[in-house]
């Protein structure tokens, strides 16, 4: 089973978002989306997170799960905002995906840290092991671990295709940071090569 991918690029951000389309089943899922940010009047927009549900609708799919390849440091995720969005329309939760790490890593940190932001709270979330496999209709994905950007971060593998958040970039942006809260340089380059080379 070929998965179809589309990406759309949020200019305000820089970042990439995607949806995952089992066409057979007409199932979807959304990864790593965003909200809008203007740094100028520090505002956030849905503008965005909406674009995304109206390209959805005009494709007649049922969102099924929304994943996150991390918690973004430098941006502000949909997830949330469009978990509720699809629970309303859908009559269905679509559960937002999350690597297990995430829980250790929330569990060290410090008081005054904040890398699991309020948008989340009273999500409903799943948290995948490493390797974990799951379906999207009648494809199967598979969780990698790519640490790094971020301890928690994951890649998502269908087919011959690997969404891997910010472990590797646009070469017009620049390379990943490793030097985000948990982040570290030396495992981003040992996820990259380990696990960029398998796949």
């Amino acid at each position: 089973m070929t998965p179809t991918i589309y990406g759309m690029f949020e200019p305000n951000t820089g970042s990439w978002q995607y949806v995952i389309a089992d066409t057979a089943t007409m199932m979807a899922a959304i990864v790593d989306p965003v909200l809008d940010y203007d740094p100028v009047t520090q505002t956030l927009t849905d503008r965005a997170a909406n674009s995304l549900v109206i390209f959805i609708k005009e494709l007649g799919l049922r969102v099924d799960k929304i994943l996150e390849t991390h918690i973004p440091e430098d941006h502000v995720s949909a997830a949330p905002y469009l978990q509720r969005w699809f629970a309303c329309d859908q009559g269905y939760i679509p559960p937002i995906y999350l690597s297990r790490r995430v829980k250790e890593h929330l569990n060290a940190v410090k008081p005054n840290e904040k890398p699991c932001r309020e948008e989340y709270r009273g999500s409903c979330l799943k948290f995948l092991t490493d390797e974990e496999t799951f379906n999207i209709g009648e494809l199967e994905v598979v969780a990698v671990p790519l640490q790094g950007h971020s301890p928690h971060h994951l890649g998502y593998k269908i087919g011959d295709n690997v969404l891997c958040g910010d472990t590797v970039l646009h070469p017009d942006i620049g390379t990943a940071r490793g030097d985000l809260p948990g982040g570290n340089a030396h495992e981003l380059f040992e996820s990259f090569f380990r696990e960029g080379a398998s796949l």
